[in-house]
């Protein structure tokens, strides 16, 4: 960190949800000088980009002469998000991650539907499967970060984790489903950083 510092990083203050999240579960630093920006990301593989190749590569050699260093190329996954390349820069996606979720609570072959939930469902009373309700509730609220289509269905169904009816359940059913109904690639809200650079 303190290499950074002296290479003129700063902690984050970066506002977007995804932004939050990567500062909360590691350390994100950024580089401003003028219209020159990059970001680098400390976490289990470090992620550096910005958009002058030339700092980049002047950084990078930087902590090479302080550090073992690696460079693993452009990353395909970050936090379990994948980074698809576009002529814009980078399509985040999870579809991986729906896939896998929809599998793991047997809702692969559920019927979808064509909205997140019912805007006539009523959310209250207590009792039901605590557990599973808990594990699809925090597996949505992940996965909110590049749907913002589901956001605010992932905010109502997560305040009845305490103690959720099979409502509740039917509810978070409703989303895996709508879900399903989106098709992996949905081109819904997209979520885009530009870099010229890439990642590194």
């Amino acid at each position: 960190l303190i290499s950074l510092a002296t290479n003129g990083y700063t902690a984050s203050s970066v506002d977007g949800s995804i932004a939050r999240y990567m500062a909360s579960v590691g350390s994100l630093f950024v580089y401003r000088r003028s219209s020159m920006l990059a970001y680098f990301l400390v976490y289990v593989d470090d992620l550096l980009t910005g958009n002058d190749p030339k700092f980049i590569n002047y950084f990078k050699v930087s902590l090479a002469n302080k550090f073992s260093l690696k460079d693993l190329g452009s990353p395909s996954h970050c936090l379990g998000i994948e980074l698809v390349p576009t002529p814009d820069g980078l399509f985040l996606t999870q579809h991986h991650y729906i896939r896998d979720l929809l599998h793991k609570h047997n809702m692969h072959d559920a019927k979808p539907v064509c909205t997140p939930m019912s805007a006539s469902v009523n959310l209250a009373t207590p009792s039901g499967d605590v557990h599973e309700y808990r594990q699809i509730v925090g597996s949505l609220q992940y996965l909110a970060l590049t749907r913002p289509d589901v956001a605010y269905c992932v905010s109502k169904v997560s305040q009845f984790m305490h103690a959720p009816t099979t409502i509740h359940m039917q509810a978070t059913k409703g989303l895996l489903r709508y879900l399903k109904s989106i098709g992996l690639w949905s081109p819904s809200p997209p979520l885009i950083g530009s870099s010229p650079n890439g990642l590194l």
